[in-house]
């Protein structure tokens, strides 16, 4: 498999091995003197002064000596500066200029003195510092180191203002707020200047063999759960795009190029480390996704929005989940539930688009029920309501007959050489389709009857009748599926085919999920209490399809934000159960002494310990953090109060 150290952030690796990205014809191109990265706009000075002689140079040179050379603007920031950041290219600096950048000054011993009037000035527009991901600190500007001459000027300190974050609570400043203890400050890092345009984001493309296996892993890891990218289509772009020339590129679709970009960035989180480590890894996907976040600005994605943009937001989201950005995400999805809206995507494409081929309706429903999914278990996580429920797609939309439809072989012409992955056949289309209906039902589900609820305080279950009547619904639910998808085999998901394994696994989780839910819903008004062994139930099933995801993926599975939470999740209610239980004295579970139940409990239990050691190992992921600790130690500590098995 593909090491991961080919795709490294231009900082990891000294010289640029990372995104040896034409930088040839990157540097062919033209560059605006006019912007303030490369030139510092000057104060005008009075004419006398314009017409002395310069004077010889009489200080060191603080700039790197890559930005010497080639006369451009440097930021001076370390390890690097902004510049050879985005080129990329070696940053050195002289030995003086790293001794005065360490102590915070200037070199003013050997600087002459300024013997202007305090009315004038030579200070030069400058842009803030990229922090690089591995620097804790970020160097003093040349604005920082003028501020204690400014006590002239007036102050300004604006009042405090109230802001409304996502856990409910008014703060009295705007500071962000980690969301389950997780997340960072800022979702994409700027690498990029005000005039740089699109020549900017196409500087740093990957090389065509790089950007060949990001795609190879992105369909081979990503794509079979969020099947919402045509591939024919995407690969005949992808190989038109790679054909043209650098000056061509430059004016390409911007939501193209994006789409393209964050395929690299969901690929890159699931590719192998080899000598990298796991920072190295995030560093270098989420300068991609900063590259794509910079196309979709320059194509105005909120109010020129394009099929292309509205995939690329999609597979944002998923990026977003997966690097810990959970409330950038729930921001994320509500802008694309806007766009999917304007495409008429919520709409049943038989009505929105009668013209459409099978292939056309098929992406429209893909995109529509990722949409869908990614809204309903984002509000799950939070307790906030989902925006996606005005739609008149039915079960029925989801009938398709493909064989009345063209060969995906025969609609796009295959290149002599190939694309980096094969075309999916009518069967495997067929099958996605189906999968995506079962989603879209579970989707359906959960935002009706549970993530509303959830999100007014309302309890899940009326009366117990009311809970057998959903319980029923989703039995019913079950049986509809399209088979293999409601098969009952307990070897159901280790199939030869990767992908139909990962759906079968999907399909099982989410279903799996909502029957826990409905099981360990209370209503101590109307005598909804736990039913301690159903829950017990779904939550096993639910944890054997997250188990049986370790045993064909491997440690790809630590990519998987959101399986992971829900699988800490479930193993929490799993053992909130089993403590509660070792603590009435009259408890269900000592009054059932069938063998059945005992055999349920010793589960359980065998399942919090599975699930300790999975974190334990998967840990490595998450090395910079400390969450995985943090619930390893919080479930060992629940399992030594059980006493029950």
């Amino acid at each position: 498999m593909a090491q991961v150290s080919h795709f490294m952030h231009p900082s990891v690796y000294p010289g640029g091995v990372a995104l040896q990205h034409h930088a040839s014809s990157a540097s062919s191109l033209p560059r605006d003197n006019t912007s303030p990265i490369h030139s510092g706009a000057e104060h005008a000075l009075p004419p006398s002064a314009a017409q002395k002689p310069k004077q010889k140079r009489n200080k060191p040179t603080l700039s790197c000596q890559e930005c010497v050379e080639r006369k451009t603007k440097c930021d001076r920031g370390r390890p690097k500066c902004s510049a050879c950041t985005k080129r990329p290219s070696n940053c050195e600096y002289t030995a003086v200029a790293d001794t005065i950048a360490a102590s915070g000054g200037k070199p003013s011993k050997i600087r002459k003195t300024d013997k202007r009037s305090p009315g004038s000035s030579s200070s030069k527009c400058s842009i803030a510092n990229i922090t690089h991901p591995e620097s804790d600190t970020t160097p003093p500007t040349s604005s920082q180191s003028r501020s204690k001459n400014r006590s002239k000027l007036r102050e300004y300190t604006p009042e405090p203002r109230a802001s409304v974050l996502l856990n409910g609570l008014t703060m009295p400043n705007s500071a962000p707020i980690h969301v389950f203890d997780i997340g960072r400050e800022h979702p994409f890092e700027n690498f990029w200047t005000m005039k740089g345009g699109l020549a900017e984001v196409v500087g740093v493309l990957p090389r065509k063999e790089q950007a060949d296996l990001l795609v190879a892993k992105f369909f081979d890891a990503v794509d079979p759960l969020y099947p919402v990218i045509g591939r024919a289509e995407f690969l005949r772009d992808y190989d038109y795009f790679w054909s043209l020339t650098m000056q061509e590129k430059c004016s390409f679709d911007a939501s193209v190029l994006a789409l393209h970009f964050v395929i690299y960035a969901n690929a890159t989180q699931f590719m192998e480390l080899g000598e990298a480590s796991h920072e190295d890894r995030t560093a270098s996907a989420e300068f991609y996704i900063s590259a794509a976040h910079q196309a979709l600005r320059l194509s105005s994605y909120w109010n020129h929005i394009t099929t292309s943009t509205v995939q690329a937001m999609i597979k944002t989201f998923y990026f977003l989940i997966n690097d810990d950005h959970v409330s950038d995400a729930w921001t994320c999805v509500g802008i694309t539930v806007r766009q999917a809206q304007v495409l008429k995507l919520n709409r049943d494409p038989k009505i929105a688009a009668p013209e459409a081929d099978g292939y056309e309706r098929m992406r429209r429903l893909c995109m529509w029920q990722g949409i869908m999914s990614q809204d309903t278990i984002i509000s799950l996580f939070l307790k906030l309501p989902c925006t996606s429920g005005h739609s008149d797609i039915t079960p029925a939309s989801f009938d398709i007959d493909f064989d009345e439809e063209p060969d995906e072989k025969e609609q796009f012409a295959v290149p002599p050489g190939g694309f980096p992955v094969p075309l999916l056949s009518k069967q495997a289309l067929k099958l996605d389709l189906d999968f995506v209906k079962c989603l879209w039902q579970c989707a359906e589900f959960m935002q009706d009857f549970i993530s509303k609820p959830r999100s007014l305080d309302i309890p899940l279950c009326n009366s117990p009748d009311h809970r057998r009547q959903l319980l029923g619904t989703l039995r019913a639910m079950w049986t509809s599926f399209p088979f293999p998808f409601s098969s009952h085999d307990p070897n159901r998901f280790y199939v030869d085919d990767r992908r139909l394994s990962r759906q079968l696994i999907s399909v099982n989780v989410n279903f799996n999920h909502l029957m826990m839910l409905i099981h360990s819903a209370t209503n101590a008004e109307t005598g909804v209490v736990v039913d301690v062994f159903g829950t017990l139930e779904a939550a096993h099933q639910n944890m054997i399809s997250f188990f049986a995801f370790r045993e064909l993926r491997g440690s790809e599975v630590d990519g998987f934000w959101a399986w992971q939470h829900r699988a800490f999740e479930t193993t929490m209610t799993i053992a909130n159960i089993l403590e509660a239980e070792s603590k009435s004295a009259t408890s269900s579970a000592g009054s059932n002494s069938t063998s059945s139940a005992q055999w349920l409990l010793m589960t359980a239990k065998q399942d919090i310990i599975q699930m300790i050691e999975v974190i334990k190992v998967s840990s490595g992921y998450f090395e910079y953090q400390t969450m995985p600790e943090k619930r390893s130690d919080t479930l060992q500590k629940i399992l030594d109060r059980i006493t029950i098995v």
